[in-house]
């Protein structure tokens, strides 16, 4: 376990979210967490973040931060390190590995219309999706239909809104040629 002074290092990084969030309360502000817990082999680190993370979710909603903060939690893989696993062909290693996970919780917003988004978001489900698509997503919430004046790598189509159509037969490693070959091992 990666604990510090009598915690979790992950808990740590909770509480300085919390105090960063209390001490800029009146301003526009983002914070980013990580947790890399699933990078190691036991597969026992990562059930020590569930009640902390739970608390720091239920902080924002008693906080009334939730209703102007927009949180995404999201991970790449599961529990996907080789070890023992690998070596023993365990079945499910492969299926951790290509796991991911993206959870979103968004404020009331006049602009937004949820019945519609979360259609999207459950339309969108299994079609291949990029850290380029995360970030026009975050640009929509805060610029609405101008979320594209800012391209990426000279390329505005190198993401979508996840609240729009994202066709699923335009999403190859192909077509999106910013991934890597291990982004792309389906």
């Amino acid at each position: 376990r990666k604990c510090q002074y009598g915690k979790e290092s992950f808990e740590h990084a909770l509480e300085y979210a919390k105090k960063f969030l209390k001490t800029y309360k009146d301003n526009k502000k983002f914070v980013r967490i990580v947790n890399t817990y699933a990078h190691e082999y036991s597969g026992e680190k990562s059930k020590y973040t569930d009640k902390p993370l739970r608390d720091f979710l239920y902080y924002l909603y008693e906080s009334s931060q939730l209703n102007d903060t927009t949180v995404f939690i999201a991970g790449d893989h599961g529990f996907a390190l080789m070890g023992v696993y690998k070596i023993l062909g365990a079945s499910d290693w492969k299926a951790e590995n290509d796991l991911p996970v993206f959870f979103l919780i968004e404020p009331d917003n006049p602009k937004l219309n949820y019945n519609q988004q979360y259609e999207q978001i459950v339309n969108n489900q299994q079609t291949l999706i990029t850290a380029f698509d995360i970030f026009y997503t975050l640009r929509w919430i805060l610029y609405s239909e101008e979320y594209k004046t800012l391209p990426l790598n000279g390329n505005k189509d190198s993401g979508e809104c996840l609240f729009k159509y994202i066709n699923p037969k335009e999403r190859h490693c192909k077509k999106i040629k910013v991934l890597s070959i291990r982004t792309c091992d389906c």
